[in-house]
């Protein structure tokens, strides 16, 4: 057993991480493609809607079990999820923007110390992936009800295009690359 598979088991054991935690991600970033992103959700058991565009990347019956909790820290509103081991800004920008906004977007929170941290960023794509529910929750969204509405795609720090980082859409429940340049920021931190 290597250290870092042991010291994983160690926080298993102690009840820190849950199984099936993600591990920090952290400004891990990376460039996919469309066969990773497809590996992805495989390998993951990831939901995505399928349509006719996305049939190399999509998983009807996947899907990631969340322990949300909604909480409020300085008046302001997160949602935790201790199954994944993040926290997640309930709502996120109140407009869609390109990406290098969207970077600029969080910096902002950050200095700004949202909810009492200065740690937030981008999702990593597979992180974005643990949000997506299996239905339309509401009758709208492919995302639980505790996050706003608004937010119907965000930007994830994975780069998957030219313009940018991949996207996952609560709209169309799907996981992917944009195939524009405007979307959403739902910010998270790792627990």
């Amino acid at each position: 057993m290597n250290k870092i598979t042991l010291f994983f088991a160690l926080l298993f054991a102690t009840g820190l991480v849950f199984p099936g935690q993600i591990p920090s991600e952290k400004s891990i970033y990376k460039t996919l493609t469309l066969s990773d992103v497809a590996r992805l959700v495989k390998k993951e058991g990831f939901f995505s809607k399928c349509y006719d565009w996305n049939h190399d990347f999509c998983n009807p019956e996947g899907g990631f079990s969340n322990k949300f909790n909604a909480e409020t820290f300085q008046g302001q509103r997160v949602v935790s999820d201790r199954a994944s081991g993040l926290m997640w800004h309930q709502g996120g920008s109140y407009k869609s923007m390109r990406f290098k906004d969207a970077l600029s977007w969080v910096d902002d929170l950050n200095r700004n110390g949202y909810a009492g941290f200065k740690d937030w960023r981008l999702p990593t794509l597979k992180e974005a992936a643990t949000l997506l529910e299996n239905r339309k929750m509401d009758g709208s969204l492919f995302v639980d009800p505790l996050f706003s509405r608004q937010q119907g795609w965000i930007w994830t720090g994975d780069i998957c295009s030219s313009t940018g980082g991949g996207v996952v859409t609560f709209l169309g429940g799907t996981i992917g690359r944009p195939n524009y340049g405007l979307f959403f920021v739902r910010p998270v931190r790792t627990l």
